[in-house]
């Protein structure tokens, strides 16, 4: 799992309290992470609000993804990265939403596989039940995550089911 999981609450409670979120949106408990990333709702506030430099940064650095596929991802340059990071500027939607795609990913494949390592491995890999594509190729595209979140629930729950 995540190592710095308190980390990642503190820094979504201040996402989503600096972002003006209506009460309605919000769990009813502890807003956390993991909490965060289960509420749909919520992460559709975020999104049109804009995710802040600060929690991309955050994402990346505990993300196994370089540079190159970063910028893959977001379909934007380096130079206008180094550009958010030094105005720290909020990431308009469409660059919000691929974010916290990749976090939710991220979450998900650390919580089915268990390390970093197992996660990269995984999604490097040519996957039979994803036309033997490689999850990271899949990550391009929203349907693409989707399919590879979808596969990662499924070895999650398998794992859990093991004795």
């Amino acid at each position: 799992m995540i190592e710095n999981i308190k980390e990642f609450d503190k820094a979504i409670a201040l996402v989503v309290k600096n972002a003006g979120i209506k009460r309605k949106f919000l769990p009813a408990g502890k807003l956390t992470y993991e909490s965060f990333l289960s509420n749909k709702l919520l992460m559709l506030q975020v999104i049109r609000k804009g995710i802040p430099y600060y929690f991309y940064s955050l994402v990346h650095d505990n993300a196994p993804f370089d540079e190159i596929e970063w910028g893959s991802f977001l379909d934007i340059a380096s130079r206008s990265l180094y550009r958010f990071r030094h105005a720290n500027k909020h990431f308009g939607v469409s660059y919000s939403a691929k974010i916290l795609e990749i976090a939710e990913v991220t979450y998900a494949g650390l919580k089915a596989l268990g390390t970093m390592e197992a996660y990269r491995a995984w999604i490097d890999a040519p996957n039979p039940n994803m036309g033997d594509m490689t999850p990271l190729d899949l990550l391009q595209d929203s349907y693409g995550k989707d399919m590879v979140l979808t596969e990662l629930i499924r070895l999650g729950k398998g794992k859990g089911k093991k004795k």
